[in-house]
C-alpha cells in the first residue's frame, strides 16, 4: 500500500491521517443514527436512498482502494459499511422500502460489479463519488420537509 511505503511527514501521510480521522468521525455519526433507528423503531427522518448509495460508495471505496493500493479507502470501507448495514436493516424492518428504493438496489449492485471488472475504475470512482456528494444534500432536504 502506498501509504505504508511512503510513510513520513509528507502530503501522502497527512492525507491518509485526515481521511481515516474523518472516516472515524463519520462512523461515530453512523453509530448514533443506528441506535436512534433501533431505539425509536423508526427511521422516518432518514433518507433511505442516502444509505443505499452510501453502502454502494463504501463498496466502491474498497474496489478502488484495492486497485490503486490506497489503504485509506480500504479502511473507510471496513469502518463504515458494518455500521451502515444495521441502519439499512432497521429501515427495512421499521419503514420498508418503496418501489423506487427497491429498484435502486440492483442498479447500484450492477454498477459496483461493472466497476470491479472494468478497466475504467477511475471513471466509476468519480461517478460514485459525485453521486455521494449529491446524496449528501438528501438528509438535510428530508429534514427540512418535515
Amino acid at each position: 500500500m502506498k501509504e505504508i511505503d511512503g510513510f513520513g511527514w509528507n502530503a501522502l501521510t497527512v492525507s491518509f491521517i485526515g481521511t481515516v480521522f474523518f472516516g472515524v468521525v463519520g462512523v461515530k455519526a453512523l453509530g448514533h443514527q443506528s441506535r436512534l433507528i433501533w431505539r425509536n423503531q423508526s427511521g422516518s427522518s432518514v433518507s433511505k436512498v442516502w444509505y443505499l448509495v452510501a453502502t454502494a460508495n463504501g463498496t466502491v471505496f474498497l474496489i478502488y482502494g484495492l486497485d490503486k493500493s490506497n489503504l485509506a479507502l480500504v479502511i473507510i470501507f471496513f469502518l463504515r459499511v458494518p455500521f451502515i448495514l444495521p441502519i439499512l436493516i432497521g429501515l427495512w424492518k421499521f419503514q420498508g422500502f418503496n418501489r423506487r428504493e427497491l429498484l435502486l438496489v440492483p442498479l447500484l449492485l450492477d454498477a459496483t460489479v461493472w466497476m470491479a471488472v472494468s478497466t475504467e475504475k477511475d471513471l466509476f470512482y468519480l461517478s460514485f463519488t459525485m453521486a455521494g456528494v449529491i446524496m449528501d444534500i438528501s438528509p438535510p432536504w428530508k429534514i427540512c420537509q418535515k
